[in-house]
């Protein structure tokens, strides 16, 4: 599995680490903003983690990014450039940190380091798709940003923590829920529930009235002027 986080939650990370972090020159990213994307897919859970260092941090760096308990890491490595075929597999080390495990690598091209991990099987209860995952922050951050991507043409989502103001789409019609930011001390933990139906969305009533009601006006006005046609037409004849 391979996949590439959606770019408003990059944006939005990228506007933290200008305001809060920085320039340095570290060996590791302990401290940095982590990015998380929670992605269902394929009746997966996929788990995006992400930490970016600032601009100004030498290379190579070491990067610890947390694993989210019971899952397992599908890619790691850094992220190049704007297509994937660029990226870097990098090998990396499963560490026990505090209350979970960390991914360690190395960062030798890329500020950027990610993390693709299948966390969990979706729950389906007739066509309501449901997931929880239990983020642990394994090692400290100043920040973690959370989203949740959702597929297109689905209803009633429901996502906890509420998510912060409207989603953004992408040209897939995939919906992308950015959620408010945590500072999370080292081993505290964050659980982010999902749900939505499969079924697509249902006109309301009032609005298939008001279509109705148009369709009505439109037919009627078509009569109408048919009507006129013939009248005048038989004025002419007369």
């Amino acid at each position: 599995m391979r996949a590439r986080a959606l770019v408003p939650t990059t944006v939005a990370l990228a506007v933290v680490l200008a305001i809060a972090i920085p320039s340095v020159a570290s060996a590791a990213s302990a401290g940095g903003p982590m990015d998380v994307q929670i992605w269902p897919q394929d009746g997966q859970t996929i788990v995006i983690s992400s930490v970016e260092l600032p601009s100004g941090t030498r290379l190579p760096a070491v990067v610890r990014i947390p694993v989210v308990p019971g899952s397992t890491v599908e890619w790691a490595g850094e992220i190049v450039g704007t297509d994937a075929s660029g990226d870097i597999v990098a090998p990396y080390k499963l560490i026990d940190g505090a209350g979970g495990q960390y991914a360690e690598f190395t960062l030798t091209k890329s500020l950027y380091g990610q993390i693709d991990s299948v966390a969990s099987t979706l729950t389906l209860s007739g066509t309501i798709v449901s997931a929880d995952v239990d983020w642990v922050q394994s090692v400290s951050a100043s920040q973690t940003t959370f989203s949740v991507r959702v597929p297109s043409g689905v209803s009633e989502v429901q996502i906890t923590p509420v998510p912060d103001g409207k989603p953004v789409a992408n040209e897939q019609g995939e919906a992308l829920y950015l959620l408010p930011s945590k500072t999370l001390a080292a081993g505290d933990k964050q659980t982010v529930s999902l749900s939505y139906n499969t079924m697509p969305p249902v006109q309301s009533s009032s609005a298939l009235n008001a279509n109705a009601i148009v369709i009505g006006l439109v037919v009627v006005l078509v009569i109408a002027v048919g009507a006129l046609v013939v009248i005048l037409r038989r004025r002419n004849t007369a």
